[in-house]
């Protein structure tokens, strides 16, 4: 269990990797390029984005649902195409090794 004071720092942390905060100190790099995000776009055009530990983001919806949750992969009409939302599901599970 990490104590209050490094939880605080963890959580600044992912908040700076999201674009949420600029860093007070040091760089972030990528590749060993030091990149800056102004906004959570900006980290999620540069392919990060965050995973919060809750465990039931929203409990009624499937591992794959909150997976895509609020990222929803659209199809050409628009419409959320469910084989890509069990698809990257599968890829994310697989990288962690569960499933």
């Amino acid at each position: 269990m990490l104590s209050r004071r490094k939880r605080c720092r963890k959580i600044n942390h992912h908040k700076n990797l999201a674009g949420f905060y600029k860093p007070d100190q040091g760089e972030i790099s990528i590749d060993d390029e030091s990149v800056s995000f102004s906004n959570p776009r900006d980290s999620k055009n540069h392919g990060i984005s965050v995973i919060h530990q809750e465990l039931l983001l929203v409990p009624h919806l499937t591992v794959a649902e909150n997976i895509s949750l609020g990222h929803w992969p659209q199809n050409n009409s628009k419409m959320i195409n469910w084989k890509d939302v069990y698809n990257r599901a599968k890829e994310a599970l697989d990288k962690l090794g569960e499933h």
